[in-house]
């Protein structure tokens, strides 16, 4: 049904996760070639002889009807979809009653003699403030700003309570009659000023210590990876004297700020070639596993692609971002990974490595490096001499573009550490120069949960070694979170995907990131000192910055 569109690059079928039924829906990437003709493609498309057809959406695809399916028109403007519509007035089809021609606007409506009055407020104050005069005050109203003023009940210092609510805690301060010495309060009343007040809103006063209160940070709350919130208080010594307090009510909150952490997936894979040119099925299958694992940035190599396949590898990848050269390639599948890639051509010529600056498009993280290699197999000489090259570039592009301390280096390295080098059987496989490098400026980040020894590649029982890596600068090791190998289908790759997760910091807005209290915000000096430093951080602002 779809062949005659064009050239069927991938397909699938949408099933339940738990029984595995159809769900009725599916997808499929389509490949038109430059300068063929084909048939228009439709919103209703045949399917076998019988009559049956599937209803397909695409990018750019014409207006057309969720009821009838057909085009050019909506579900509101189809004739088929209003003939089913009954108007209660005239009880005809074809319109509702709000368009009924033989409807008057005279007619009285049903509703009108169930209408019951509102109820007020002041109704039910007027029928308890009879009841309630002759009543003592209670506890509430003699903490209240409305106390008579006779009363002699003192103020407690405000104890802390949490309140929880799907996983989000959030700090919060009440006045109680029960002393409490806990430490952790931020907030003491001020009890002069409570005498001397008549206002019957709000009232705060801050020291007059200038030097205390620009001390004062907000309370923290940190979103972690379980959407669960750790809360931090204000350390004792940068809290203010004397902070806002709230006559007319018993709660009040701090200021909260939430941040999430960015999480960064990075992996790392010998594909043994992208390109299945024997089976279109196979490659289909294996691109779209690669796909659907989710990693921000994937790094291939033994890719073998071409100019002539590398639209369809990245047709089928649906990539972010790609760069390929016949033996390597890189894709990042987050717009929140820019690549950006780093020449080389003029130090180290060659088709066997990609280097790629990675940023946050708004600067969440410190911008870091990755470099993808895929070092020769067949000959030890060339493998020296390759990796001698990596290392005097390197050591060159550290003067004047990159840092070693936030550079990822992954890739085939085609020798087995724990075989090789360190058994000293196999020195002469690769340079002395790297592997010194290596170990001065870089950490293995398999050796996170232990996987050093683990083999990466497997092509015959019995036959299995490691000698895929992934390293990273000593400036991104405190990051690494976690590590793991998946071995894939022998169809695929006889090499594993290594992965590395990295914490790269918290990120600096958001929907709902900041919560602030305009208690601080009508404070004379609260607004003068923000405004000074707004000022000192406009005046500190590099210049090339965009307004956004």
């Amino acid at each position: 049904a779809l062949s005659p569109f064009g050239t069927i690059l991938d397909f699938g079928l949408k099933y339940e996760t738990t029984q595995g039924w159809f769900m009725g829906a599916g997808y499929a990437v389509i490949q038109q070639d430059e300068g063929t003709v084909y048939p228009t493609l439709h919103h209703t498309i045949p399917w076998g002889s019988d009559g049956d057809v599937i209803y397909a959406t695409f990018p750019d695809m014409p207006t057309w009807c969720r009821y009838c399916h057909e085009e050019n028109h909506t579900k509101y403007e189809c004739k088929k979809a209003k003939a089913s519509i009954l108007c209660y007035g005239c009880h005809s089809f074809g319109h509702v009653v709000a368009e009924c021609p033989t409807a008057t606007s005279n007619a009285p409506s049903k509703k009108q003699g169930f209408k019951k009055p509102r109820k007020s407020y002041l109704d039910d104050k007027e029928k308890t403030d009879e009841e309630s005069s002759n009543l003592p005050p209670s506890k509430e109203l003699l903490k209240s700003n409305y106390a008579p003023e006779a009363s002699t009940t003192p103020k407690s210092a405000p104890i802390s309570k949490e309140i929880a609510a799907d996983n989000v805690k959030l700090a919060a301060y009440a006045d109680d009659d029960d002393d409490d010495d806990d430490e952790d309060l931020d907030y003491t009343p001020n009890n002069a000023d409570e005498s001397n007040s008549d206002d019957d809103d709000m009232h705060y006063s801050i020291d007059e210590d200038e030097d205390n209160f620009s001390d004062v940070e907000m309370a923290g709350a940190r979103l972690t990876g379980t959407n669960s919130i750790d809360l931090t208080k204000v350390p004792e010594d940068e809290q203010m004297n004397e902070a806002p307090t709230h006559h007319g009510s018993n709660l009040f909150y701090s200021i909260i700020i939430m941040s999430i952490h960015i999480k960064f997936n990075y992996a790392s894979l010998n594909c043994n070639s992208l390109v299945k040119i024997s089976s279109s099925s196979t490659q289909s299958s294996y691109l779209r596993y690669l796909r659907l694992q989710q990693y921000n940035i994937f790094s291939f190599q033994e890719t073998h692609a071409s100019p002539s396949t590398i639209p369809s590898l990245d047709m089928q990848l649906q990539a972010q971002q790609t760069f390929w050269t016949a033996h390597c390639g890189i894709a990042s599948f987050s717009s929140d990974y820019i690549l950006t890639k780093i020449p080389t051509d003029t130090i180290f010529p060659s088709d066997r490595l990609i280097l790629c600056k990675v940023h946050h498009p708004h600067d969440f993280y410190i911008p870091f490096y990755i470099l993808n290699l895929y070092a020769p197999a067949d000959s030890n000489v060339a493998r020296r001499e390759f990796f001698d090259s990596i290392y005097h570039m390197l050591l060159h592009l550290s003067d004047t573009t990159l840092s070693l301390d936030r550079l990822l280096i992954s890739g085939d390295f085609n020798y087995d550490l724990c075989r090789d080098i360190d058994s000293g059987k196999g020195l002469f496989k690769t340079s002395p120069n790297w592997i010194t490098f290596l170990q001065q400026f870089f950490h293995n980040t398999m050796q996170c949960n232990d996987l050093v020894s683990v083999p990466t590649f497997q092509r015959r029982v019995g036959t299995a070694s490691s000698i895929d890596y992934i390293y990273a600068g000593y400036g991104l090791q405190h990051s690494i979170t976690e590590s793991t190998i998946s071995y894939l289908q022998p169809t695929w790759s006889d090499h594993a995907i290594l992965h590395s997760s990295f914490s790269l910091g918290k990120s600096k807005t958001g929907p709902g990131l900041w919560r602030g209290n305009p208690q601080y915000a009508s404070n004379p000096k609260f607004q003068r000192m923000l405004t000074e430093h707004v000022n000192d951080l406009m005046d500190n602002m590099p210049t090339d910055c965009s307004p956004q």
